[in-house]
């Protein structure tokens, strides 16, 4: 992933595999790691509903 610089926005792409998911509603987490010292760990939570 590329560096951002402070106070700039950037973009994460991940794929989520739902293989082993439920059917119905599911909230996924992905963590985020950065250099930052005031959030070093992000923790971004992802819906979704599977069919």
């Amino acid at each position: 992933m590329p560096d951002v610089a402070p106070a700039k926005k950037g973009s994460v792409r991940f794929t989520l595999d739902t293989s082993l998911l439920e059917t119905g509603e599911n909230v996924i987490m992905v963590s985020l790691t950065t250099n930052s010292p005031l959030r070093p760990l992000v923790n971004l939570f992802v819906a979704v509903t599977l069919q």
